[in-house]
């Protein structure tokens, strides 16, 4: 009738790295939550071969909050359009996801769409002409702030978690890709203290 568990312990484990710790040394044997790089190394290493790696579509979803109030340059529709235009999505999945991601084509991820949109996921996402691209837009980001009044290059401070060094990469792909256009300069990543960090 095969193998019967007799008990089920859960540890919690705060940070990744000791979730990765307790599955190499053997103290646990399940953990979610690791680092992509961590995932990978279970997943091809011949050394945890006995170990599966499995992923499934989530509701998880990063994203880039842009304030629209006030009279700043942000408050304008087509500046928060090229930024989003800048954002590297299929790089991030690529570099610092280790491909363990899907890049958000929309607004909201796979699971969660349900009756929001008609129609295939992926097809929708690539084919809506308001969604997200995979690819940073250069042109397009340029285009978009040039048909406006506001004086560029616009200065911009990208703020993240102080604690989480995926985000803070994230915006260090990000900042590149807006100092790459004419129509943002002096893009500065800063860092803030979460909660998490008291």
């Amino acid at each position: 009738a095969g193998t019967v568990i007799d008990e089920i312990n859960i540890r919690f484990q705060q940070a990744q790295s000791q979730r990765t710790a307790a599955l190499k040394d053997g103290s646990v044997d399940i953990a979610y939550g690791l680092r992509p790089q961590d995932q990978t190394t279970f997943q091809q290493s011949d050394q945890f071969s006995d170990y599966r790696v499995s992923a499934a579509d989530a509701t998880g979803y990063n994203f880039v909050q842009l304030p629209i109030q006030g009279d700043g340059p942000l408050s304008n529709q087509n500046v928060r359009q090229a930024m989003q235009q800048l954002v590297p999505r299929q790089r991030i999945v690529e570099v610092i996801e280790d491909g363990w991601a899907t890049p958000a084509r929309l607004p909201f991820p796979a699971p969660a769409a349900g009756p929001a949109i008609e129609g295939d996921y992926e097809e929708v996402g690539e084919n809506a002409d308001w969604a997200y691209p995979v690819e940073s837009q250069i042109d397009e980001a340029t285009s978009l702030v040039n048909e406006t009044d506001i004086e560029t290059p616009i200065s911009v401070t990208i703020d993240t978690n102080s604690g989480n060094q995926s985000r803070q990469r994230k915006n260090q792909l990000i900042a590149g890709e807006m100092d790459k256009s004419d129509a943002f300069a002096d893009v500065v990543e800063s860092d803030f203290a979460s909660a998490a960090d008291f």
